[in-house]
Parts: structure tokens; sequence; C-alpha cells
């Protein structure tokens, strides 16, 4: 089941490549029920200018002989747009994995991975390369809990403002001398 959720991971972000806008992003993971700490890995398509479809994977590293991760597909869509932020509402199918390590996989039979659905709520900047950005997130199912997610996305796609004060500080568009 790993091999298979890990290759629909690569195969949705390949596919998107050349057919939209993206960017990437990288944050650190907070769980407040388990205490863990983990970091993310996000790519982000915009089809649109307020909806957005966000393949991502987290990892948790190991903490008494076991690991975590969780592989979703977010719909982000804008609720609030400023000049220079940015307030969104998101929805993640996640599907989570407990990995236990040679020492407690007696004491754990079969397969303890499990999906789930998060909803929640983000803050980004909108301007220059570099956005920082801001998460909370509440998982239900069998996995009761909620996480806050801080990072960077580096945006590839450039700036959509179209006003000349905000024309300067654009980034060159690095997808467009991919194609």
């Amino acid at each position: 089941m790993t091999k298979i959720t890990l290759a629909l991971f690569l195969i949705i972000n390949l596919s998107f490549v050349n057919a939209a806008k993206f960017d990437i992003g990288i944050s650190a993971v907070s769980n407040f029920q388990t205490k863990d700490v983990g970091a993310g890995f996000k790519i982000i398509f915009k089809p649109s200018e307020i909806f957005r479809i966000v393949p991502q994977v987290v990892y948790y590293p190991s903490t008494f002989d076991i690991y975590k991760y969780s592989v979703g597909l977010a719909l982000e869509l804008d609720l609030f747009e400023g000049k220079k932020h940015s307030t969104y509402f998101l929805v993640n199918p996640v599907y989570n994995q407990e990995v236990y390590g040679s020492e407690s996989v007696n004491n754990h039979e079969g397969d303890m991975g499990s999906w789930a659905l998060e909803g929640g709520f983000g803050f980004i900047k909108k301007k220059g390369m570099l956005r920082p950005f801001i998460e909370f997130r509440f998982r239900g199912g069998e996995w009761r809990n909620s996480n806050l997610r801080a990072g960077l996305v580096l945006s590839l796609s450039g700036s959509n403002n179209k006003s000349k004060s905000l024309r300067r500080h654009r980034c060159k568009t690095l997808s467009s001398s991919w194609s």
C-alpha cells in the first residue's frame, strides 16, 4: 500500500507540471495531541486565481522506534484576499501510515495505515518569491488531532498582480523556461 500511495503522489504531481502554474513549499509541522514534530513538502498547482490543488507529504521522524508519514491531496479556496496577504480554507483527504521498527514489529500486526479527512485554514503572504505561510488543521477519523504548519512557499510562477508598483518585485517565471 505504501508504494502505491507514493506512486500515485508522483503521478499526480508530474501530470500537472506542464498544465498549470505551480509553486513549491516546505514546512515544519507540530501535532498538538501527540507532541510530534515533522517536516512537510507540497506542490501548489493554481488552475485559477482563488483555487489551488495541493499534493503534499508530511514525515514525522522516528520516536521510540516508530515513524509516521501522511500523504494527501488538499483543495484550497481563498476566503479573504487583501493586497499583501490571503486567507484560505482547505480540505485534505489524507492517508496516514505508522511504520514500526524491528523490535516493536511483533507487537503490531497488520497495516497501521488509515484514511482521514482534514479541514482547516491558512494565511499566506502574496508578494515576492519566498512567501511565508501558516496553517491550522484538524483531522477526523481514527487520527483525531490538530496540527499547526509554518513554512515557506517558493513562487515559481511569479506574481499574479498587474499593478506597476508590484511588477518590479515579480519573480521571473521559471516554469515558462521548461516548456
